[in-house]
């Protein structure tokens, strides 16, 4: 009956206690439990053995373990550590099936992440977005949600959207590192100034206009009485930057569905995802096209609007 004196100190450490698990009981004991259990069992404590393997650095051992307890009985857990092991092993194809039969049993945060880093890893980037987007829908306040999806689309040359995650991520935690540097560095080329109605649009990159044009709006906000040229002036850049808006805020509804469209699909077919990002790429490029033609108008009519000023002084 030494059998049953494995199982109850074995169970007990494993299902209340994780951590005394590795610490206390020895990889020779789990071999024992091993050899005395019902049949019914065993999977239990090859589990058990390949976690000890695991964290004692025998990965060979660890693998086989693992691979014995999910043929005797396909369990999560084991899924997860012989995932874990795949991707510290570089075998990220393995790492991807292990955490996604994980998932298929019971999905969370740390498995998306942990399948998200995979994909990343094997430069899958539009299943990483598909993954990193679930994150961010199961957790949005937190700004680690969001570093799969902005690493994917950085690397997919979506700069725009890494951009507008990053400015989400800031939104409800200001100082993030990771945030602040992709927003560091991809600035913003164009900048608002003001409010409806006047509103302008300005060349981030030129500081001197920019300045000139932010000093003419807070004069005309002050109620500063202003040439009727430099107001009619204003009155167009105005005009121009309510274009902008407008474009901005359809091609951030086609962000939004197509983000939308990726976290919804339950494929895993890189060829169905690529399909849809280029369909979204047709339907952006098309306004992005229209914001660069209004944006050239912008610069313009701003340094216009400044010209107007100084030839008035």
């Amino acid at each position: 009956m030494r059998f049953i004196k494995y199982l109850s100190i074995i169970i007990i450490a494993a299902l209340a206690l994780p951590t005394f698990v590795s610490a206390g009981i020895s990889i020779h004991e789990y071999t024992h439990a091993i050899e005395e259990s019902p049949e019914d069992m065993k999977y239990k404590f090859y589990l058990l053995r390949g976690k000890a393997y695991k964290d004692s650095g025998k990965m060979d051992f660890a693998l086989k373990d693992l691979n014995t307890s999910i043929k005797l009985y396909p369990n999560r857990a084991a899924y997860i550590y012989r995932g874990a092991i795949y991707f510290e092993i570089e075998r990220y194809a393995d790492a991807i099936n292990d955490f996604t039969a994980a998932i298929e049993i019971n999905p969370t945060i740390e498995l998306y992440k942990q399948r998200g880093e995979s994909y990343l890893k094997s430069a899958n980037y539009v299943l990483a977005l598909a993954d990193g987007l679930n994150i961010i829908d199961m957790a949005p306040r937190k700004a680690e949600s969001y570093y799969v999806s902005i690493e994917a689309l950085e690397n997919l040359g979506d700069i725009k959207l890494a951009r507008e995650l990053a400015f989400k991520v800031t939104s409800f935690d200001r100082g993030n590192k990771k945030a602040n540097g992709i927003i560091t560095k991809y600035p913003l080329k164009f900048v608002f100034i003001g409010e409806s109605p006047v509103t302008i649009y300005i060349s981030q990159e030129d500081n001197v206009t920019k300045d000139k044009a932010n000093e003419i709006f807070l004069m005309y906000i002050r109620g500063e009485k202003i040439d009727e040229n430099l107001k009619n002036k204003l009155d167009e850049c105005s005009n121009i930057g309510k274009q902008i808006i407008g474009y901005l805020a359809r091609l951030k509804e086609t962000w939004d569905n197509y983000f939308e469209e990726v976290r919804s699909l339950k494929v895993r077919s890189i060829k169905v995802h690529s399909a849809l990002r280029t369909e979204f790429q047709k339907q952006s490029k098309a306004i992005e096209h229209k914001i660069d033609i209004w944006e050239g108008k912008s610069k313009k009519c701003t340094e216009e609007l400044v010209q107007t000023f100084w030839s008035n002084e």
